[in-house]
């Protein structure tokens, strides 16, 4: 990063559909630097004429290497198919210490579940139509059919407890 990010930057990691709906939102926002991350160039050129630094790298690594020059009123907005914090931590942390990650457990009472290339999970209710991208997490109805939910996600998630772990 060649250049000194000022204070209230705003950065997007990850140019894809909705790093790009963050970036469109974003861009007018006043008083503030824009700057989106993504290690894919062809994304960063899709994004348009909006005033914004584009990087081409990966997130995580950016977000690694980068974070103890950030001032304190960056906002990050994470915009990868990772869990974010998760990853920059463990990157961060093993440079000094290892963090494990445990496995998955076998049997998870989810409708979708998906183990991403590097190990991390993605679980969600099924849904058989395009969600909005504002979809809100109402507690009892689905806001697009209107019929009664389940269990929310959350609550199955608290639930869940790897073998030979003790939550306490």
């Amino acid at each position: 990063m060649t250049e000194k990010l000022k204070n209230k930057a705003i950065i997007i990691l990850g140019a894809g559909h909705f790093g790009q709906r963050a970036a469109a939102l974003l861009s007018s926002a006043p008083h503030t630097s824009l700057w989106i991350v993504d290690r894919d160039v062809t994304k960063l050129k899709k994004i348009g004429s909006i005033g914004a630094k584009r990087i081409a790298q990966d997130g995580v690594r950016f977000l690694t290497k980068h974070f103890s020059h950030l001032a304190p009123s960056t906002f990050i907005i994470p915009a990868v198919p990772v869990h974010l914090a998760f990853e920059w931590l463990r990157a961060y942390i093993n440079e000094k210490g290892t963090v494990e990650q445990i496995p998955v457990p076998k049997v998870l009472p989810f409708a979708f579940l998906t183990i991403g290339r590097e190990g991390g999970v993605f679980a969600g209710q099924l849904c058989r139509f395009p969600l909005p991208d504002d979809c809100p997490e109402p507690a009892n109805r689905c806001t697009v059919t209107g019929k009664k939910r389940g269990t929310p996600l959350y609550r199955l998630l608290a639930e869940v407890q790897p073998r030979g772990l003790a939550c306490t």
